[in-house]
Order: structure tokens, then sequence, then C-alpha cells
């Protein structure tokens, strides 16, 4: 998969929990802010507009590609709240 800052993903991954063994198994939820070689950086309470920059308002995660277990892209199958359904636009 050719994953692109910008995409909305899923990513499965092990991370020590204080720096302890054994690892455990998460999931993280986000836009990609960034995709290196060696990591990516996901954001989950990121700004609408994916051009605003990234500051401490933002929660986000780096994740080094060896502790990766699988990256699902998301999509916008059904939009489940509309604003403007309810008076508020």
């Amino acid at each position: 998969m050719n994953i692109r800052t910008g995409q909305i993903v899923r990513v499965d991954f092990s991370d020590h929990t204080a720096g302890k063994p054994p690892a455990y198994r998460f999931t993280v939820y986000g836009r990609l802010a960034s995709v290196r070689r060696k990591s990516i950086c996901v954001v989950g309470w990121g700004y609408t507009n994916a051009r605003e920059k990234v500051d401490v308002n933002c929660d986000k995660w780096t994740i080094v590609r060896s502790a990766i277990h699988r990256i699902a892209l998301m999509g916008e199958r059904e939009v489940l709240f509309d604003e403007r359904e309810n008076g508020h636009a």
C-alpha cells in the first residue's frame, strides 16, 4: 500500500508500556501528518483543515515502521451526523 500524508488511517502496532517488556498491541486512528522511511506520524486530534500547522493543541503519535503490524485506510462510507440537518450551520 502506498500511504500518503493526509490519509485517514487505522494503525495497529506494538509498544512497550513505560519502556518495559512485554510489548503490547495498540491501535491509533487519525490523519497521517508525515510519512518517512523509518516512521510515520499520526494526528488523532487535529484541525479539520489538513493544511493547518500541527501544534500543542493536536494529539500526535510517531510510530517506527518496524513496530507496525497493519495500516488500514479509513473511508467515509456513511455520514452519521451532519450539523446542517440539525440547524447548526
